[in-house]
């Protein structure tokens, strides 16, 4: 059984051209990509859930770092994939228009929160409309991988590996 119980789901809200910090105690668990009209400029909407691990708050070891920016090419393509290290968590996005910057702690105690091994199996697209594409949701996961891809029809797939919490 684990020592911790996971909050309903909570939004961070619609991204574009901006970034957002992941409330403490609190793993970002869904994404999904979206554009302002036909042709217009993408944008991300963020969802985590709350931790309670049922005494005080998670301790980070060390200070943020960043892994590289990822951008979706301009024409058929992927942007490489990056992955946060394990026994580390998501604490803050930046979302450029078909760009993302992902900013993480390390966890001071691995052991207090642990992690299966990381998946892949998640995508969010952008439509070919106005709107935004299918959430992509890991319940009670940890999302720890990104790649942008871009479709010669120009859409734009956001890419989503992620840790189970054990």
């Amino acid at each position: 059984m684990t020592a911790y119980a996971l909050g309903p789901l909570m939004t961070l809200g619609h991204l574009q051209g901006s970034g957002a910090s992941i409330p403490p105690n609190s793993l970002m668990t869904a994404l999904q990509i979206g554009r302002d009209g036909v042709g217009g400029p993408t944008y991300l909407n963020v969802w985590y859930q709350t931790l309670d691990l049922g005494r005080g708050n998670i301790e980070f070891a060390g200070l943020d770092s960043k892994l590289p920016p990822i951008g979706a090419p301009e024409s058929n393509g992927s942007s490489g994939v990056i992955h946060v290290p394990a026994a580390a968590m998501v604490t803050a996005i930046d979302s450029g228009d078909e760009s993302l910057t992902i900013t993480y702690r390390h966890i001071q105690n691995p052991e207090d929160l642990k992690f299966g091994p990381e998946q892949e199996a998640l995508w969010t697209v952008t439509p070919h409309s106005e709107g935004g594409g299918q959430m992509a949701h890991a319940p009670g996961c940890a999302l720890t991988g990104f790649e942008l891809i871009k479709d010669p029809d120009k859409s734009v797939h956001l890419k989503l590996w992620f840790r189970a919490l054990l």
